[in-house]
């Protein structure tokens, strides 16, 4: 972790819906023509990106630290985004916000 780009935390444990959602969205994209992605699948939420390496090291620290930690959560929705990289950072817009059949 020497020089990072982008802050994510991994998604462990019952992730089988997770994965069933990925493959609807992968199959309903390449019905539009989008390329299927060739990696495999890591399900994650990214916290961040990081610009330059100023204040680079007490980030890192404090990622350490956060890393003990464990959180559970319920989702009724997700967003679909878009992301526009600028000089000045990511601009993120939500596309889209799909409700979760529970």
């Amino acid at each position: 972790m020497h020089n990072p780009r982008i802050i994510w935390c991994g998604v462990e444990g019952e992730i089988a819906q997770l994965q069933q959602l990925q493959t609807k969205v992968e199959q309903a994209c390449s019905h539009l023509g989008f390329a299927p992605e060739q990696r495999e699948f890591h399900p994650h939420l990214t916290l961040g990106r990081v610009q330059g390496k100023r204040n680079l090291q007490p980030l890192l620290d404090y990622i350490k630290i956060g890393c003990e930690l464990e959180c559970t959560f319920n989702a009724d929705s997700y967003n679909v985004y878009q992301s526009t990289l600028t000089p000045r950072g990511a601009i993120y817009s939500i596309l889209e916000s799909i409700p979760l059949r529970t």
